[in-house]
């Protein structure tokens, strides 16, 4: 059993304002701005070695952190790309609570000051994820929980919550990941978290509407994931694989690189570029 909650933190104003902003409603979130920012807007895969830390900064110059990597390396690295002294983040999404996507979220939570917390609902039964979210009721927050058919939203950006289920029903973390789709004025991202060809093809089925212009390539490129099917739906002119160089895993595999060279996609990987950063 995890801890009681500690009294609620007393923020500053303007924090405290944006989580009263924070709406959820069977169908929408409003992520509201801490303050007026500047940036220029960009998408960043974090190069934090095997795992997924993706970070946004959007037009109107929010912080958003989708996973955060599997170590405390994700804050030192997201450091290096928020303008110099931003230590305010509008939204941190931990996709599932695996810890290669999880791990280092309970430091980014220490080290910046965070207006909301979204997860997918499921229960944290690892120590990995206990402190995540003992960091998160240490900050005196409420995590959030969205799921398919739910809408993100903020000044120029929206993001479709396409994946999971409304409930959480399979034992298999990485089929409940959060997918979104997310609009800037620029490009569209479909990040996939690590859902298999499997849940790929339950969203095919449903009509979702995928086409992007980037795809985060699913599950570090693991041939389980970004099915031939996927990729023509989607139809990206980018794919970015977040891996880590040397993995045990042998990710990306020779069967997804194949797949995305065989549609004429850029395919651009953090083991070998470190962290990758496009203009939005």
């Amino acid at each position: 059993m995890l801890p009681r909650p500690p009294p609620i933190k007393k923020w500053p104003l303007k924090i405290r304002l944006t989580a009263a902003a924070l709406l959820l409603t069977t169908s929408f979130l409003v992520v509201g701005m801490q303050s007026a920012r500047t940036g220029q807007p960009r998408f960043v895969a974090l190069d934090i070695g095997q795992g997924d830390a993706l970070y946004i900064r959007t037009p109107a110059g929010q912080d958003i952190l989708i996973d955060g990597g599997p170590s405390k390396k994700t804050t030192s690295v997201l450091k290096s790309f928020m303008p110099p002294g931003d230590k305010k983040i509008d939204a941190v999404i931990a996709t599932h609570l695996d810890a290669d996507h999880s791990g280092g979220l309970a430091q980014v939570l220490q080290d910046f000051e965070v207006a909301a917390v979204i997860t997918n609902g499921a229960e944290p039964k690892t120590k990995t994820a206990q402190a995540f979210f003992e960091a998160i009721r240490a900050e005196g927050l409420e995590p959030r929980v969205v799921s398919r058919g739910q809408r993100l939203a903020g000044q120029g950006w929206t993001a479709e919550v396409v994946w999971p289920a409304a409930a959480i029903s399979s034992k298999e973390t990485n089929e409940e990941g959060i997918v979104v789709r997310l609009k800037t004025g620029r490009e569209t991202l479909l990040l996939t978290s690590d859902i298999s060809s499997r849940i790929e093809q339950k969203l095919l089925e449903q009509h979702t509407p995928l086409r992007s212009s980037i795809l985060k390539v699913g599950h570090h490129g693991s041939k389980t994931s970004t099915s031939e099917n996927l990729i023509r739906s989607v139809r990206p002119r980018d794919a970015v694989i977040s891996v880590g160089k040397g993995n045990r895993y042998g990710h990306p595999t020779s069967e997804v690189l194949e797949r995305l060279r065989a549609q004429s996609i850029d395919t651009i990987r953090t083991d070998e570029s470190g962290s990758i950063v496009i203009n939005l």
